[in-house]
């Protein structure tokens, strides 16, 4: 008998419950509580039009021989916990026409032989733990209207040029792909603004992604004052002291190269007093502290 009917399914017994490996049809499966693996010897249903299997409690990964299915048209399994990896056998489902995947524990990346399936017009893969699209996939896939990527719990890594070109088309295809964390840049605007994917610089350290911290125009003011009040009360002093009493007046820590600067500029070392100090007089990269207040104008 040729199974062609969308609503049959598929399930495997152990021997101990049924004696045998037979197999067993039954009509509409989907959340149906089932339970197990999805058998190799699926690959025996040569005429199968649809495998709906969704919303059940199906494990273990995706059997390599689904691909010797080559009718098949439909492929719904998704919501369950299957594991591992897409097969690349999965490419040979030519005249696949519509496959759903999502909201399982599916992890890798998405096999190039995908672009093999060249009537395949909607994929959904989204809420897994895939990692990766490789460089010749989902782009390259004639047909393909939607996609749905996003909410990967651990997709990163750059996004293939014939993915733009997909997205570009004139067809206007629907894509979803936020939620993850693809390398920037993207070869194209839409996958922002269609796609809706966001993209992090890697090449920064994570502390230089981080907004900068707006500098108070108050620093200078209160830096200079410091000064003025160590060059008034104070006598000689050596640099780990100058820095010390900074650091204790204006909780000022300043960096080796501006410290020094400061330090020579009113020769503290010297006179202890400090000296009028012109502007020409200060090193350049120290004259963002410039501020003109009676005789100190640094």
């Amino acid at each position: 008998m040729k199974i062609r009917l969308l609503s049959f399914h598929y399930l495997t017994r152990t021997r101990s419950q049924c004696h045998s490996h037979s197999l067993f049809f039954f009509r509409d499966l989907r959340e149906n509580g089932l339970a197990g693996h999805i058998s190799p010897s699926i690959a025996r249903l040569k005429s199968l039009q649809a495998l709906r299997l969704s919303g059940n409690r199906l494990t273990g990964s995706i059997p390599s021989t689904i691909g010797s299915l080559s009718k098949l048209e439909v492929l719904g399994l998704y919501n369950n916990t299957l594991t591992g990896t897409l097969p690349e056998t999965l490419g040979n489902l030519t005249k696949l026409k519509w496959a759903g995947l999502w909201s399982n524990n599916i992890s890798g990346t998405i096999p190039e032989s995908f672009q093999n399936m060249t009537n395949l017009e909607y994929l959904h893969l989204d809420r897994n733990n895939l990692t990766s699209i490789a460089n010749a996939t989902v782009g390259n896939m004639p047909a393909l209207r939607h996609l749905t990527l996003q909410k990967q719990r651990n997709m990163t890594g750059s996004v293939p040029d014939s993915l733009c070109s997909w997205v570009s088309n004139e067809t206007r295809p629907k894509c979803e792909m936020s939620g993850n964390n693809f390398t920037c840049p993207f070869a194209c605007k839409e996958m922002k603004s269609v796609c809706k994917a966001k993209c992090v610089n890697t090449e920064k350290k994570p502390e230089e992604r981080k907004k900068k911290k707006k500098k108070d125009p108050n620093d200078d003011i209160r830096l200079m004052g410091g000064i003025m009040r160590i060059a008034e009360t104070e006598g000689a002093l050596n640099k780990t002291r100058f820095s010390a009493l900074l650091l204790e007046k204006v909780n000022a820590d300043l960096t080796e190269p501006m410290l020094d600067g400061l330090f020579k500029a009113f020769d503290f070392d010297k006179s202890g007093s400090g000296h009028i100090v012109l502007i020409e007089d200060v090193p350049c990269e120290l004259r963002g502290h410039a501020l003109h207040n009676g005789r100190h104008r640094f």
